[in-house]
């Protein structure tokens, strides 16, 4: 890991995760979050902070999806 302690990693990512909406950051930190979250036994928040990670890349995926492809009208 990098120099500090656990507790900053955290915050540093957490910042990140304030800071920026560009996605290949946020998976970044949020992957280096549940790492982090797992290394103290804390599989649950793991997990959470991949369910939000997975939900948030289906949202910009389903975005993208209708601006190339727009719903057809019936």
């Amino acid at each position: 890991m990098l120099g500090g302690g656990r507790a900053e990693l955290v915050a540093a990512c957490q910042h990140i995760l304030a800071s920026t909406l560009n996605p290949i950051l946020r998976n970044y930190a949020y992957l280096h979050l549940a790492r982090l979250q797992l290394h103290v036994s804390n599989s649950h928040a793991a997990l959470a902070t991949l369910r939000k990670s997975l939900d948030e890349n289906l949202v910009l995926l389903n975005k993208r999806m209708q601006v190339r492809h727009p719903p057809v009208a019936k």
